[in-house]
């Protein structure tokens, strides 16, 4: 969060997050100079964000059932395929990491090894 126009997003997006009723009276000074395209986006990403909280608590809710059904098995199935997906993720973040801190490494074409 280096910019001070950072502190009202993560302000609203944690109360939106929170108590989506609680933001409507504070949503007019949080966005007071902002146009109507810029406060229609607020809004936007606002109920993006509940609907995002509310779908995750309903699939929360019904995780129970969900592994009953699918038994043992299954859900170590889901678990490794999980767990691979994640490491995916984490390769990619590290990869990308050590391409923004060493920009040489982005701008090389690839070297393929001649056998």
């Amino acid at each position: 969060m280096g910019h001070r126009t950072e502190y009202p997003r993560f302000l609203t997006a944690l109360l939106v997050i929170l108590d989506p009723f609680a933001v409507i009276p504070i949503f007019p000074g949080l966005t007071a100079g902002y146009s109507e395209a810029e406060k229609r986006k607020v809004v936007r990403i606002a109920i993006l964000t509940v609907g995002a909280v509310l779908a995750l608590s309903v699939v929360l809710r019904t995780a129970k059932p969900i592994g009953d059904l699918l038994g043992e098995i299954g859900m170590r199935m889901l678990n490794r395929i999980f767990g691979l997906i994640l490491a995916a993720i984490a390769v990619e973040v590290v990869a990308n990491g050590l391409k923004q801190l060493f920009a040489v490494l982005g701008n090389r074409p690839m070297r393929t090894l001649r056998v």
